[in-house]
């Protein structure tokens, strides 16, 4: 029940960044996405079907703060989560460079088919080429995010053991 806590805390804390940081830090025509990096994560902190309740949650949250068709990255999110889910059936315990990997990979899927899916959809052209740097860059500006967030709750969770470890001395 607590990661659950944990994961709407994430969601809220991820929809706020969206609406309020994410258009500030555009690189290379993408941004940040908070809100599918939620759904990504959701995927290894909670191993059943809840994890695709949040990632669809996340894809609908991301939909309605952006200028994409509703649904578009609830339903992608959704997709990839599942795939993300059966592969780690079968691997019970991923190596942190494979659990990165997948993570970094299923960003970049629901980006990129989302921005697929959405193009015809609102009337916009779809160049391929912007598709992929577009997406591209989004994909890898939410990784490099998500991992300095890793980053920083790994050395956290490090110092606050060293704390408890030296006041039981």
């Amino acid at each position: 029940m607590a990661i659950h806590f944990a994961l709407l805390t994430l969601v809220y804390a991820a929809a706020v960044l969206q609406a309020s940081v994410a258009p500030r830090m555009a690189l290379a025509g993408g941004r940040p996405e908070f809100l599918l990096l939620v759904a990504v994560l959701a995927a290894f902190a909670v191993r059943d079907w809840s994890a695709l309740a949040w990632a669809a949650l996340a894809g609908l949250a991301a939909d309605a703060l952006s200028d994409r068709p509703l649904g578009t990255g609830m339903l992608v999110a959704t997709l990839v989560m599942l795939f993300v889910q059966r592969w780690l059936r079968d691997r019970p315990r991923p190596s942190r460079a494979g659990t990165a990997a997948v993570c970094a990979m299923a960003l970049a899927l629901i980006v990129f088919a989302r921005e697929a899916i959405a193009a015809p959809l609102t009337g916009e052209s779809l160049a391929p080429a912007a598709l992929f740097a577009d997406s591209g860059s989004s994909a890898l500006l939410s990784s490099i995010i998500g991992a300095a967030v890793l980053l920083l709750w790994r050395f956290s969770q490090g110092m606050l053991h060293r704390r408890a470890s030296a006041s039981d001395r």
